[in-house]
């Protein structure tokens, strides 16, 4: 009966150390999976923001070229004015140029 105890244990032996290979198994597969999805998620988060950055960048670019589009009709507008109002100064008669109240 000893030999057939010892056979029956080490076969038992045999059967959790499968079932443990097999679950160790399943949890290393679980753990690539987790890793895979975690890389997809990083690489979709990167091609987002690198989305987000070039709307940013276009959407900055127009405003900044707006911006110096309006300052410049701006400026030429004031400085047609100042050009208009030195004219018309200078087709004023002497007289009434320097003309002291």
């Amino acid at each position: 009966m000893g030999y057939a105890d010892d056979i029956s244990r080490l076969r038992q032996e045999i059967d959790k150390m499968h079932g443990a290979r097999i679950e160790l198994r399943g949890r290393l597969h679980r753990y690539a999976d987790l890793r895979r999805n975690m890389n997809e998620q990083r690489s979709e988060m990167r091609r987002h923001n690198a989305e987000e950055a070039s709307r940013t960048r276009t959407a900055m670019t127009s405003f900044v070229s707006n911006m110096r589009q309006m300052m410049r009709e701006t400026m030429s507008g004031s400085e047609h004015e100042r050009h208009a109002a030195h004219s018309a100064w200078m087709r004023m008669p002497m007289a009434r140029r320097h003309k002291r109240d």
